[in-house]
């Protein structure tokens, strides 16, 4: 087998003492030169009146982390570059190589997330305390039923503890639905408000809290006290049957008719956008919810003829998609926020499902890309071995060997 040309060798070795010579280079240049920037960044505009001894504290670390950064890649490179240079002298081999290299790569990666992920990120939170079940929480919580949902009376819409225990009504967003936000301001509040002072006089009409009762508000808290907890007898529950609608033309029309619906046995729906099948409806019958998932909802109803079922759930169209009997059915908006179906008569099996198509291409895309990282892995660990093994028969068979094996005779 012919030897390898040792001006093949020599490019070699010159190709490793080049990339280390420049990349070490360049972090070495960084590392000097640091103090030469100015360190400012756009985010220094929002501190225009802080004091210059704190702007100028900060551009100092800035360019601390700068140079050490700097110094910190050099060490590396020449690391790198050094278990490089041994295995090309054949002082290392691939194995022991490889996993000296990926060492460094660790070191590397656990020093900067060493920076975000220290000790204290790990710590017990006292905020966790914040949290804790109250003794009103627990009340709540013995109930098992899988669909009902809890209005904080204390504060119903800017705060999150609520919703870290149970459904809520209310809690807090940055992002919420627009519609939601418009029933919060034109529909519950005033109700809640009423409620409240209801409750003051010890006469509560959970009757008239048509909005409530379609959430299916089931329990109020008035505190974390046991004795806080406040059941609401009027709840809807998950599902149930209505036999009058109240037709509008616009979402404005939809609000203002809510305000006035009574939601046991009505409901409002822009027959603009959602044409209705049926010309009348019945109650002769019942709905039942069956299996409540994040992402698949199961009901069973049984009627006396057709049917309007509205369901305890924000309609969303984007993703959500219903079945009666295993047969896609339109989903109806229904009280400006809800869902509604039209059943047939007879017992039918409701299923919503979550299934948007932007997950599932994505899923389907990121199946394909592991597939060929996964591949492209294995094609270069092949390639390597198989480029190692051919390195090591040609070392074997070169002259020098020969010489070397004829000397040791």
């Amino acid at each position: 087998m012919a030897a390898v040309p040792l001006a093949n060798a020599r490019s070699l070795r010159n190709a490793i003492l080049i990339a280390a010579g420049v990349t070490g280079g360049i972090a070495l240049l960084v590392a000097l030169f640091a103090g030469m920037g100015n360190y400012s960044a756009p985010v220094d505009q929002q501190m225009a009146g802080y004091p210059d001894w704190l702007l100028q504290a900060i551009r100092n670390q800035r360019e601390s982390m700068v140079r050490g950064d700097a110094f910190r890649t050099l060490i590396f490179v020449l690391l790198s570059a050094g278990v490089v240079y041994l295995m090309y002298l054949r002082k290392l081999g691939a194995l022991a190589g490889g996993a000296l290299i990926g060492l460094l790569l660790l070191v590397d990666l656990w020093m900067v997330d060493a920076r975000y992920l220290d000790d204290s990120k790990y710590s017990r939170d006292p905020r966790r305390q914040f949290f804790a079940a109250s003794a009103a929480d627990q009340a709540v919580l013995a109930d098992t039923d899988p669909h009902y949902r809890v209005l904080n009376l204390l504060n119903p819409f800017n705060e999150a503890r609520t919703s870290y225990h149970h459904r809520s009504v209310g809690g807090y967003h940055g992002a919420k639905l627009r519609r939601y936000q418009d029933l919060i301001s034109r529909a519950l509040e005033p109700e809640i408000n009423q409620l409240i002072g209801q409750l003051q006089e010890g006469a509560p009409n959970f009757e008239e809290a048509d909005v409530l009762n379609m959430l299916d508000t089931r329990y109020l808290l008035a505190g974390q006290q046991q004795e806080a907890v406040i059941r609401n007898p009027a709840a809807l529950g998950a599902a149930w049957l209505v036999d009058k609608v109240q037709a509008a033309q616009s979402p404005n029309e939809e609000i203002t008719y809510l305000q006035q619906l009574d939601t046991r046995t009505a409901a409002v729906i822009n027959t603009a956008r959602f044409p209705l099948q049926a010309q009348s409806y019945t109650t002769e019958g019942s709905i039942s919810l069956q299996q409540y998932d994040l992402n698949h909802i199961v009901y069973e109803a049984e009627t006396a003829g057709n049917a309007l079922a509205v369901f305890s759930e924000i309609y969303y169209p984007d993703g959500w998609v219903a079945t009666i009997n295993g047969e896609p059915a339109p989903i109806l908006q229904a009280n400006y926020v809800l869902r509604a179906l039209e059943l047939p008569a007879g017992r039918s099996t409701i299923e919503f499902r979550f299934e948007p198509g932007s997950y599932a291409s994505g899923n389907v895309v990121m199946l394909i890309c592991n597939i060929i990282l996964i591949g492209l892995f294995l094609a270069a660990l092949v390639w390597t071995v198989r480029a190692y093994r051919t390195s090591g028969n040609t070392r074997a068979g070169s002259p020098s060997a020969a010489s070397d094996s004829a000397k040791r005779a």
